[in-house]
C-alpha cells in the first residue's frame, strides 16, 4: 500500500492507530473502509449520469472515470497481508 493511501485510510474512521512502547499498531475495519469505497462509486456514478445533462461537467470525465476504475479496482483486488 502506498503512503497516500495508508494515510487516506487512516483517516477514516475505519482505521484506529496505537503505540505502546514505541510499536505503532493500525487496526483497520475492513467492512467499513469498503463501504467507503462503494460509496465513492456510487457518487462516481451519480456524478457521471448528470454529465449529458450538465456540459459543463464534461471536463471532469475523464478524471472522474479513472477514480472510478481506480476504485473498483482496489475494491475488489485480493488482500495483501505484507506490512
Amino acid at each position: 500500500m502506498s503512503v497516500g493511501a495508508l494515510l487516506a485510510v487512516a483517516t477514516t474512521s475505519g482505521c484506529s492507530v496505537t503505540t505502546t512502547n514505541g510499536v505503532t499498531t493500525i487496526t483497520l475495519d475492513v467492512a467499513k473502509v469498503k463501504a467507503y469505497g462503494q460509496a465513492g462509486l456510487n457518487a462516481a456514478a451519480t456524478v457521471s449520469s448528470f454529465l449529458s445533462a450538465f456540459p459543463a461537467l464534461a471536463p471532469y470525465a475523464a478524471a472522474i472515470s479513472v477514480a472510478d476504475t481506480a476504485l473498483s479496482g482496489a475494491l475488489t483486488a485480493p488482500p495483501s497481508t505484507s506490512a
